[in-house]
């Protein structure tokens, strides 16, 4: 309960009005078909491929900011990332295990806390799909 009130903090300590951080503790949902969002697999093909492939910017083939979200393999790609923004490149991208950390999540959250624009710029991430990221990379091996 504890760490679930200091991620909430962490997130949301001030600024404007960012979006709600995923309850961790929710049991998974008919959207996941009873698959756990834990898996890479199932984050990609609920969460990357509709909201970040398909909209050309996180694809396979040109991805911006070097951040392909459709190959298998993303998580150590990610591990390894650094922001293209000066400003936050002391911040850890990806952090496993610790999805409030995470640079990454709080770019799907939006808030003051981010540099550049939050993401998805084009469409919109819902908040199962929130959810289910941050459930992957709170599943990691830190």
């Amino acid at each position: 309960m504890q760490r679930r009130i200091a991620l909430t903090l962490l997130l949301f300590g001030c600024g404007s009005d960012p979006l709600p951080f995923p309850d961790l503790d929710a049991s998974i949902t008919s959207d996941t078909g009873g698959m756990s969002c834990a898996d890479e697999e199932v984050v990609r093909a609920m969460v990357f491929e509709p909201s970040c492939a398909q909209s050309q910017c996180h694809d396979s083939f040109d991805p911006k900011a070097e951040i392909d979200l459709i190959t298998p393999g993303i998580e150590d790609r990610m591990r390894a990332h650094i922001s293209v923004h000066m400003d936050c490149r002391d911040r850890p991208f990806l952090s496993p295990g610790n999805a409030a950390e995470s640079f990454f999540l709080a770019k799907l959250l939006g808030g003051p806390a981010i540099c550049g624009d939050p993401m998805p710029n084009l469409g919109e991430i819902d908040a199962e799909q929130r959810r289910c990221v941050a459930e992957w990379i709170q599943a990691m091996e830190p």
